[in-house]
């Protein structure tokens, strides 16, 4: 019981191959562009940052990805909001440059 908690401990999955990895319902298989690819136990591929690696999980234990913040076009006009309707002949009516004195840097 001892030696199974240890080399839990210290990462069974840590080493394996992708396959062997596959094959391990505790494990991950998980690739980024910035480390090399590797095995992680399923706890810790959670805790990876989803805009760095790609880790292999099952439907339910991804974490689940985060609404676009960009609303389409329907969305913005059900809010009452004109698409595209921030243009205007605005910035002619802005005040003119301001004088500064010469001394000031």
């Amino acid at each position: 019981l001892a030696l199974g908690f240890l080399g839990r401990a210290l990462g069974d999955c840590e080493g394996k191959s992708e396959a062997a990895c596959g094959a391990d319902s505790t494990c991950a298989w998980c690739t980024s562009a910035a480390v090399p690819s590797s095995c992680k136990s399923k706890e810790d591929a959670k805790k990876l940052p989803a805009a760095v690696f790609n880790c292999k999980l099952s439907a339910e234990e991804a974490p689940r990805r985060r609404r676009s913040e960009v609303l389409s076009r329907e969305e913005t006009e059900a809010l009452g909001i004109v698409w595209r309707g921030n243009h205007s002949g605005s910035h002619s009516k802005l005040l003119g440059a301001v004088e500064y004195p010469d001394n000031f840097s």
